[in-house]
């Protein structure tokens, strides 16, 4: 069936002007001491030069052309695969970021938990993955009344067990959000966190999810981040194919909710991996090939500039794409040591 992208998050509804009036003075990190409270927007006018020590260090440095350039990099490679991204919004924590990837063509945010749940949410970000488990009582209940509150917002989580459907399903019929909440079953691998590690579990899940009125499976979920060490590329392949052998199955017994289905996976090393397997899924239904890649925008020149050099061993073929640009968090002080000396 088609995997065309779906349609990206509308950024109408985003509203950065408060952050951007935010006070700042000496007592913020990186901020000289003596300086009068300003507005965050206008550091720029400023005129500070870090390698003169106009700022206190560490800092965080983020070079525009490097983020320009990563940015135009995934967005090839999004062309590439027919995939979609939603980065995880907890890499930066930045909305301002958040807004400038999801005017890049950014399906949505994804998070972790409910903190960066409500910050996306209070500067109006309109679709949002947790890729996580809504647990807890005030968890819950902020979500429910969000979506009754907002027609437009459009929000997915993660259920991997029965019991966690049932709290689900108990909690929306006390408190009907006039829709839906839509759920990602979470496929697992042993030694793993969460997620179903069996085909008959996730079936069941699944069954519970169609059981309720309150609840939508809109899609199969995994992370497959852990993975490391030897193998780690093989160990990720089984587990994507885990995932997909999931998917054809729910698809097979029409345990969906109406509509696109949605194959993702997060992490930021194996996004090469995870397009072109759960392409390979094949459902009999249009679907949405989704990656979380946190890293991608902004990442540090040791770990993750391995990570690429070990996709393009994998792919190739992505080598026509360029490289990625570094963006490290150490740039600042390792360009002074170098002055220094």
């Amino acid at each position: 069936m088609n995997r065309s992208p779906a349609a990206p998050a509308a950024c109408a509804t985003i509203d950065l002007r408060e952050i951007e009036a935010t006070p700042i003075d000496g007592r913020y990190k990186g901020i000289p001491g003596h300086l009068a409270p300003m507005s965050l927007d206008s550091i720029g006018q400023q005129g500070w030069n870090v390698l003169a020590e106009d700022l206190t260090l560490p800092l965080a440095v983020l070079h525009a052309d490097a983020l320009e350039h990563n940015a135009a990099w995934m967005k090839a490679f999004l062309a590439s695969t027919g995939a979609v991204v939603a980065p995880h919004g907890k890499t930066t924590m930045s909305p301002q970021l958040f807004r400038r990837q999801l005017d890049d063509g950014a399906w949505a945010i994804t998070v972790a938990t409910i903190q960066q749940l409500q910050v996306a949410r209070h500067y109006g970000f309109p679709r949002i993955v947790l890729a996580n488990q809504l647990i807890g009582r005030q968890a819950i209940g902020y979500v429910l009344d969000e979506l009754a509150r907002d027609p437009a917002f459009e929000f997915l989580s993660l259920v991997d067990s029965v019991a966690h459907v049932r709290m689900l399903a108990t909690a929306a019929a006390a408190n009907p959000p006039g829709r839906p909440l839509q759920v990602l079953l979470e496929g697992g691998m042993a030694g793993g966190r969460t997620g179903v590690r069996d085909l008959a579990t996730a079936i069941d899940v699944a069954r519970a999810v169609k059981a309720s009125p309150h609840l939508a499976l809109v899609g199969v979920e995994g992370f497959e981040g852990l993975v490391s060490g030897p193998g780690g590329a093989a160990k990720v392949e089984v587990f994507l194919d885990f995932l997909v052998q999931i998917a054809r199955a729910l698809d097979a017994d029409d345990l969906f909710a109406p509509g696109r289905v949605v194959l993702s996976a997060g992490g930021s090393g194996y996004y090469d991996l995870v397009t072109a397997r759960l392409r390979g899924a094949e459902l009999t239904r249009d679907t949405t090939i989704l990656t979380r890649s946190g890293c991608y925008l902004t990442h540090d020149s040791g770990m993750y500039g391995e990570h690429f050099r070990r996709l393009l061993e994998r792919s190739p073929q992505l080598a026509a794409l360029g490289a990625y640009a570094v963006v490290t968090l150490l740039l600042a002080s390792v360009r002074l040591r170098r002055q220094w000396t």
